[in-house]
């Protein structure tokens, strides 16, 4: 990649855009690169290319292109529902499950505690098979650090030294709008969402 692709990248994810998706043109053409603006919605293509103006772009499958939104969604959720922004939970969760994060986040207020989250590692994160199209399964394999505090700042749960392997399985919806919700979660057997 030259010079002037990672100063347009920084200057992007500066402005807020954020990755969308990978087109792909025609045979002899250079797959293009889809932005997304957070604060307006706005889409650009942006084609990159190295030195020698080959396209850094390699294709991915559509299966790979739902595990890195399931990623993304795995982050933003867990950030939010940790540091309780109930607004950012209601974009990307159903109401069931909004409801189950809500009653948490409110029992953490009234006994004045917050959480601390940390995602170390992304240890395996598989697509499972399902019936349809328009609901996928995905099993995630973390590595997470996971405090409980009060309002002075001690640990009340958890241990910042101990990193804990967490294994999941979240259920995604695909809504009238083409955006994917998560519907419910699962945890060893337990589902706890």
């Amino acid at each position: 990649m030259n010079f002037e692709n990672i100063l347009w990248l920084i200057l992007v994810f500066y402005l807020g855009w954020r990755f969308y998706e990978v087109r792909h043109g025609r045979q002899k053409e250079a797959p293009k690169l889809r932005l997304i603006s957070r604060k307006t919605g706005e889409v650009i293509e942006v084609n990159l290319l190295n030195d020698k103006g080959e396209s850094v772009l390699q294709p991915i499958s559509p299966e790979e292109a739902f595990i890195l939104l399931a990623k993304d969604m795995f982050t933003r959720i867990v950030h939010a529902f940790t540091t309780g922004e109930e607004n950012q939970l209601k974009a990307l969760v159903s109401p069931k499950v909004l409801t189950a994060f809500c009653q948490a986040i409110e029992t953490r207020k009234k006994r004045n505690q917050h959480m601390d989250f940390t995602l170390v590692d992304f240890k395996e994160v598989k697509l499972l098979e399902t019936n349809t199209d328009k609901v996928r399964q995905v099993a995630f394999t973390t590595e997470q650090i996971n405090l409980l505090k009060d309002e002075q700042g001690n640990v009340v749960s958890g241990d910042p030294m101990y990193v804990t392997t967490v294994k999941e399985v979240w259920t995604f919806e695909q809504q009238e709008d083409h955006a994917w919700r998560l519907i419910a979660t699962k945890q060893g057997d337990k589902n706890v969402a």
